[in-house]
C-alpha cells in the first residue's frame, strides 16, 4: 500500500490545489445566486432614483477590464438610503459592451424599482432579471470542474488497483478483457464510457466558449449557455455509446472456448480447433502515428493451421507491445 500511496500523491497535491481554486469560484457564483433567489423571496419592492451610471474601466499592462458604476437614492420607513449595488454578481469584464448594457438598463435619473432587506434597509439591489450576471461564467467553469473530476477518477482509480502487478499481469490487464478460466475473450482495453463522456464534454465546453464569445460576448445570455451546455452533454454522452459500440463489435475480439477446446475470430464465427494451430505469424506495420513518444504499429497476428492462415486477432500500438503479445497468444492458445 506504501508503494501505491507514495504514487498518488503529487496527484492528490495537485487535485487540491486544482479543485480548491475552482470550487472557490463556483463556491462564490453560488452564494451569489443563492442570493438572488432569497432576494426575490423576501425583499420589498421599492421606488429609487438613479444618480449615477456610467462605466468604470481600469487599464493595465495585461489589458482592460470594464464593470458597470451605478448609484441609486431609495427610501425605506421614512429614511433615505444610497446604494451602489446593481446586482448581487457584477464583475469586471473585458466586454465593455457588456458593461454599457448594463448603464443602458440604468441611465442617470431614470425612476426605477430597488428590492431591499427588511431586515437590514442598508442592504439593496436593483437587478434580479438576471441581466447583469455574466452566465458565460457557467460554461467558462464547466471544463475546469471537469478537469478536476478527472483528476479524482485518475487517483480513485490508481488506489483501487491491485499493490503489485508483474508485466504479465499488466498485459492481460490491458489484452484480455474475459478470462473466466474456461472461456477467454482477448481484446484491446477501452477506456471507460464515462471517462470518454468527461474528456469530450471537457474539450467541447471548451470549444463553446471560443465559439459563443465572438458573437454574443462575455455577456451571452443564460439561454445560450444553457442550450450550449446540453448539446456538449448530448454530443458527449452520443459519442461515448458509439465508442462502446463500436468497441463492442465482434470483428474486434478473440474468443478461445476451453471446454470445446476451439478458438473464433471474429465472436460470431464458427470454432476452429485449438489443435489445427501449427503456429502463430505475427506482422507488425508502422502507422505512421507517434503517441507520447512511442511509435504506434497495427500488429497482425495470424494461426497457421493445415487448411490454410486464420486470422487470430489485430491491435495499434507500440513496436515492443507486439512482440509481449504475441508471447501472452502463444501461451493462452496452447493452454487448451
Amino acid at each position: 500500500m506504501a508503494t501505491k500511496s507514495k504514487a498518488v500523491v503529487p496527484l492528490v497535491f495537485f487535485a487540491l490545489f486544482w479543485n480548491g481554486i475552482v470550487w472557490t469560484f463556483d463556491a462564490v457564483i453560488g452564494y451569489q445566486l443563492y442570493r438572488v433567489q432569497d432576494a426575490r423571496s423576501r425583499y420589498e419592492e421599492v421606488e429609487a432614483r438613479v444618480v449615477s451610471s456610467s462605466v468604470r474601466a481600469n487599464h493595465s499592462s495585461d489589458g482592460s477590464t470594464y464593470a458597470p458604476s451605478i448609484e441609486f437614492l431609495y427610501e425605506f420607513d421614512g429614511m433615505t438610503f444610497r446604494s451602489d449595488r446593481h446586482a448581487f454578481l457584477s464583475i469586471a469584464t473585458s466586454d465593455r459592451g457588456f458593461a454599457t448594457a448594463a448603464c443602458e438598463r440604468f441611465p442617470v435619473g431614470a425612476e426605477v424599482t430597488a428590492f431591499v432587506d427588511p431586515e437590514d434597509p442598508m442592504e439593496a439591489v436593483l437587478d434580479l432579471s438576471g441581466k447583469s450576471f455574466p452566465a458565460m461564467l457557467l460554461l467558462f467553469l464547466t471544463p475546469f470542474n471537469l478537469i478536476g473530476l478527472s483528476i479524482l477518477g485518475m487517483i480513485f482509480n490508481t488506489l483501487r488497483r491491485p499493490e503489485e502487478k508483474s508485466a504479465d499481469d499488466e498485459l492481460r490487464e490491458r489484452y484480455i478483457v474475459v478470462d473466466t478460466g474456461d472461456h477467454v475473450v482477448f481484446g484491446k482495453a477501452r477506456m471507460p464510457a464515462p471517462m470518454v463522456a468527461l474528456i469530450s464534454m471537457t474539450a467541447l465546453t471548451f470549444l463553446a466558449c471560443f465559439a459563443l464569445v465572438p458573437f454574443q460576448g462575455i455577456g451571452a445570455s443564460l439561454t445560450s449557455v444553457v442550450t450550449a451546455l446540453l448539446i456538449c452533454v448530448l454530443v458527449s454522452v452520443s459519442f461515448a455509446a458509439w465508442r462502446v459500440k463500436k468497441g463492442k463489435a465482434p470483428e474486434n475480439f478473440l474468443h478461445v472456448d476451453r471446454t470445446r477446446n476451439t478458438f473464433s475470430y471474429p465472436a460470431n464465427a464458427p470454432g476452429e480447433p485449438l489443435e489445427s494451430i501449427q503456429s502463430i505469424l505475427h506482422q507488425p506495420e508502422a502507422t505512421g502515428v507517434t503517441i507520447n513518444d512511442v511509435r504506434q504499429y497495427k500488429h497482425r497476428f495470424e494461426a497457421e493451421t493445415p487448411d490454410g492462415v486464420v486470422k487470430l486477432f489485430e491491435v495499434r500500438t507500440g513496436e515492443d507491445e507486439g512482440d509481449k503479445l504475441l508471447r501472452l497468444l502463444r501461451t493462452e492458445l496452447r493452454k487448451g
